[in-house]
């Protein structure tokens, strides 16, 4: 490489660097955000959002002396749903 082509090879490396960059970005924003947009789907890695509705009914039935139709939720292979 020739004194004459140096700076333009170089800049041409930065704008490669930033647009890889700018790509990897936009991939895991893409990858993270498709995770996280529904967190009520019964996931292993979503809200267990029957277990915490099931938990306040027990509770405010308790308070007001009834008793609690419903057991508690159990975890299914490990997982809280």
């Amino acid at each position: 490489m020739s004194i004459a082509t140096w700076p333009s090879a170089t800049s041409r490396l930065a704008n490669d660097t930033s647009v890889h960059r700018l790509s990897n970005g936009f991939y895991y924003h893409g990858k993270i955000g498709g995770r996280t947009e529904d967190p009520f789907y019964q996931k292993m890695k979503d809200i267990p959002l029957n277990a915490i509705c099931r938990t306040i009914e027990i509770d405010l039935r308790q308070q007001l002396g009834e008793c609690s139709a419903s057991p508690p939720v159990k975890p299914q292979d490990g997982v809280l749903m």
